[in-house]
């Protein structure tokens, strides 16, 4: 995962490699780890925790700790077949 200036394709800042799916406070997240060194720091880490939504984007992105960057990410795919076909969602 890279964070980049929009309108740009390289370069950027390497939040992590994908590491896989944890829980975290009960709730399921992707992972990406080994990410860049901060500066007098630890190694970049992201944890985007899906949620429920019509359409794929970016709601909140925080950084709780340093260089571990939480974001909340909407999605289809977080939503279960009963609120899917309730609200006209296709869930491949």
């Amino acid at each position: 995962a890279h964070q980049r200036d929009i309108g740009k394709t390289s370069g950027g800042t390497n939040l992590g490699k994908w590491h896989g799916f944890e829980q975290s406070n009960n709730r399921p997240a992707l992972v990406f780890k080994d990410g860049d060194k901060c500066w007098n720091g630890p190694k970049r880490s992201a944890w985007i925790f899906p949620i429920c939504g019509p359409e794929t984007k970016l709601i909140s992105a925080d950084e709780p700790e340093t260089c571990k960057y939480e974001f909340v990410m909407e999605t289809p795919i977080a939503c279960d077949e009963i609120y899917a076909r309730d609200h006209g969602l296709a869930l491949e």
